[in-house]
């Protein structure tokens, strides 16, 4: 039984859609591996070139800019997952700009936030071990 008309369309559109996502997943994982192996590598310079109080000083900011970093994102990427597909095959595209380019907006203005009370924190109670001269 061949198809008719409306649904060959169908089915080109869902291949067309598949591989344009496929894609867009394929190159999302290419660069968080590049991201990774690129961390690693400054990792292995920074302790080859610091003391070793240094490097612990080192290691201290970066466990604390992780967790902060993922707050940075309030979980957009998530939403942008769930919600873009969901406004596309409604025909609401233009909605999924707007819902990321929002998205986008409130979560630079709390990472903004986030830097300005942290620099204040560090004004006000200057850790000793954050000090530059310790480096």
């Amino acid at each position: 039984m061949k198809p008719d008309g409306d649904e060959s369309t169908t089915m080109v559109a869902g291949r067309r859609i598949f591989s344009e996502l496929f894609r867009l997943a394929s190159s999302t994982l290419l660069i968080r591996i590049v991201g990774i192996l690129i961390g690693f590598g400054f990792a292995m310079l920074v302790s080859r070139e610091v003391s070793a109080e240094a490097y612990g000083q080192y290691s201290i900011l970066i466990a604390w800019m992780l967790p902060l970093s993922a707050l940075a994102g309030l979980g957009t990427d998530k939403l942008a997952l769930k919600l873009v597909p969901a406004h596309i095959s409604s025909h609401e595209a233009p909605k999924a700009v707007g819902m990321y380019r929002q998205a986008r907006h409130v979560t630079w203005f709390f990472s903004l936030f986030v830097v300005v009370l942290l620099a204040l924190l560090e004004i006000l109670f200057k850790p000793e071990w954050l000090r530059v001269d310790n480096i």
